[in-house]
């Protein structure tokens, strides 16, 4: 299943990961086009001529834009990676049916929540709380730190509102059916040969 779907490599993915926001915004206030075209936006948007006149902080609003663009980064990247995984779990699967060891193996890790999906069904949720979680602390250093940007301290009561992360584990029902469907058939497969040899022993004995 590597073979025919190979994993990216850590080096190169982490290398390309980190090359391509370089490109475009990087929530770090670099000159670059991607913040020169951000800052043109925001001021017209707010009707002034300058970041000094703004009514918000610029550095919360670059922040958060860096933050979706790195999204879009993640996404694409981790979504390549994700698809390979995939693809080696459901091509590995398939070979249940020739060994039952596997469908064994892949029913056992499903049940107790080690498997692919379940890895994946939990990153997926912590990595959307963090998205929420900065997006509100941007919106907070957008509105409150005029004037301060990076030396804004936001007070106690902003760690109390901020969202809390409550994760649940996805739905037995959700667990693939390939594995239960290849011990069923091994099953039926196994007590039909059995019940055939135990025939045919009785008719060699009796004879």
């Amino acid at each position: 299943a590597e073979t025919r779907y190979p994993s990216p490599q850590a080096a190169q993915f982490w290398t390309e990961a980190y090359k391509m926001p370089q490109e475009g915004i990087d929530g770090h206030g670099r000159s670059n086009l991607g913040v020169t075209l951000l800052k043109e936006e925001t001021l017209k948007r707010y009707g002034v001529n300058r970041v000094e006149d703004l009514p918000v902080s610029f550095a919360g609003i670059l922040l958060q834009a860096g933050e979706e663009y790195g999204n879009l980064v993640f996404d694409l990247f981790h979504g390549a990676r994700w698809a390979s995984y995939a693809e080696q779990d459901r091509l590995s699967q398939h070979w249940a049916w020739i060994s039952p060891v596997i469908a064994v193996r892949a029913l056992a890790t499903q049940v107790s929540g080690t498997d692919l999906m379940h890895h994946r069904h939990f990153a997926d949720a912590a990595e959307n709380h963090r998205r929420v979680l900065l997006q509100f602390l941007n919106q907070d250093m957008t509105n409150h730190a005029k004037g301060l940007d990076f030396d804004y301290k936001a007070d106690p009561a902003l760690w109390k509102a901020a969202p809390r992360w409550n994760y649940m584990l996805p739905r037995l029902e959700n667990l693939a059916i390939t594995p239960m469907m290849v011990l069923v058939f091994w099953l039926i497969s196994g007590s039909l040969a059995g019940f055939l040899v135990a025939r045919w022993l009785e008719r060699d004995v009796g004879a």
